[in-house]
């Protein structure tokens, strides 16, 4: 969902800046990519680890909440989401969304396009389901989000788009194909695991995956 359907994946990394920043430590790019896709949780496992950061994580996880639920509530889709799933669902095509956030946060970031959203089957939250244990680049939510689908297709039947390298090496993992949509400061070849390399979601045509052309 984040940086794939909507514009936050800006908003956390200016966040997680600004806590390190607070206590005197640095996020890289390196850093920001290697967590991004995660759920909350194990970020900051993570980043302590990396920056000997000494803070309880409850704190900072708090902390990090708090400045996210207060910045998407007006979060702008990203180019080509609308086109792309208007179309799809206007030809049947079942689709869900499979996100490392909770599901409090889904509901805030999904605030401004709560028509839109009515496109998807179900929704699957890493960061509060229960039947998620695992976080990417483990395949798990995927393969959760899959069995709830009333016909659990395949995984090679499915299609996952994702924009940061640990969602798309849960996808390969889980055995489908990965529409990879990279943000602009990352290095296209750490995707090359994609099945396809996008600048935008403006750039898919459909019938690269056997699904309806559009009009």
């Amino acid at each position: 969902m984040d940086g794939t359907l909507v514009d936050t994946e800006s908003i956390h990394k200016e966040i997680y800046r600004e806590l390190l920043k607070e206590h005197d430590k640095i996020l890289t790019d390196d850093l920001f990519n290697s967590i991004s896709g995660m759920a909350n949780d194990n970020t900051w496992d993570i980043i302590a680890k990396e920056t000997k950061l000494n803070i309880p994580k409850k704190i900072l996880q708090k902390e990090f909440w708090k400045r996210a639920y207060e910045r998407v509530g007006n979060c702008e889709l990203m180019p080509g989401v609308g086109k792309l799933l208007l179309h799809l669902h206007s030809n049947n095509i079942p689709m869900a969304i499979a996100s490392s956030t909770t599901q409090h946060m889904y509901a805030r970031k999904s605030a401004s396009h709560t028509e839109l959203f009515k496109v998807f089957h179900h929704v699957v939250c890493g960061g509060s389901d229960p039947a998620v244990v695992e976080n990417k680049p483990n395949p798990q939510i995927f393969i959760v989000c899959m069995d709830r689908f009333e016909d659990k297709p395949k995984p090679c039947d499915c299609l996952i788009f994702e924009d940061v390298l640990n969602g798309v090496t849960a996808a390969i993992k889980a055995g489908s194909q990965c529409v990879a949509i990279p943000p602009k400061q990352a290095l296209k070849e750490d995707f090359k695991l994609a099945t396809l390399i996008l600048n935008s979601l403006e750039e898919f045509k459909p019938e690269q995956f056997a699904l309806p052309k559009y009009n």
